[in-house]
């Protein structure tokens, strides 16, 4: 019978590793936050790819330096998991369930006053129209 063996080696971080990783997650954190309530606007696709991107090369960064301080090995793993997180999921065959994760960031977004991007009256283009669908969304 042939068993899987892991060995587990400690990565070793500092405390002056992981407070320079937190502190620096928490100032892109807050850098991010202060400028979409410095100027709320309705985000273009444009501006999005452009953050997508931005936030994409401070995870390779991250992978590169990490890889550099700590070894490849772990590097090819954080890159491996970074990978597998980014790639797309199979979507389920049944119905699509309510994102709640969505449901949680729009309303905890709400108040820094983002303006909407239809008016009180619109339905979505893709939403069923009819007096039903129109109750529901209002």
């Amino acid at each position: 019978m042939l068993r899987a063996v892991i060995d587990i080696v400690p990565l070793g971080v500092t405390t002056t590793g992981w407070a320079v990783t937190v502190g620096l997650v928490l100032l892109l954190l807050a850098i991010d936050l202060a400028l979409a309530v410095a100027r709320p606007h309705e985000v273009r696709f444009r501006e999005a790819t452009i953050w997508s991107l931005f936030y994409v090369a401070v995870a390779v960064g991250f992978g590169v330096i990490f890889g550099s301080i700590a070894g490849w090995d772990f590097g090819g793993q954080y890159f491996a998991g970074y990978i597998v997180e980014k790639s797309p999921r199979q979507p389920h065959r049944s119905a699509p369930e309510p994102d709640r994760a969505s449901a949680c960031w729009f309303a905890a977004l709400a108040p820094a006053g983002v303006p909407p991007r239809r008016g009180p009256n619109e339905t979505p283009s893709r939403a069923p129209k009819g007096p039903i669908a129109t109750k529901r969304l209002k």
